[in-house]
């Protein structure tokens, strides 16, 4: 089963500060936000918001170092 979408978050924001820079900084901080404000999330209805951030998730994460 795919993570949750908090637990991608949660996943997410250190690797975010670990590429560094003001928008991999800024990014991880919006996937801390993120990350609470999905903690409950249930599914399936996925909004746009939800969509957006897990694409910047899975693209921070799949950022080679």
């Amino acid at each position: 089963m795919p993570p949750m979408p908090a637990e991608m978050f949660t996943a997410a924001a250190p690797r975010g500060r670990e590429i560094g820079g003001p928008l991999h900084t800024a990014m991880a901080d919006l996937f801390d936000i993120y990350a609470e404000r999905f903690a409950t999330w249930k599914g399936p209805h996925v909004s746009n918001e939800l969509a957006a951030g897990l694409a910047m998730a899975h693209a921070v994460t799949d950022t080679p170092t």
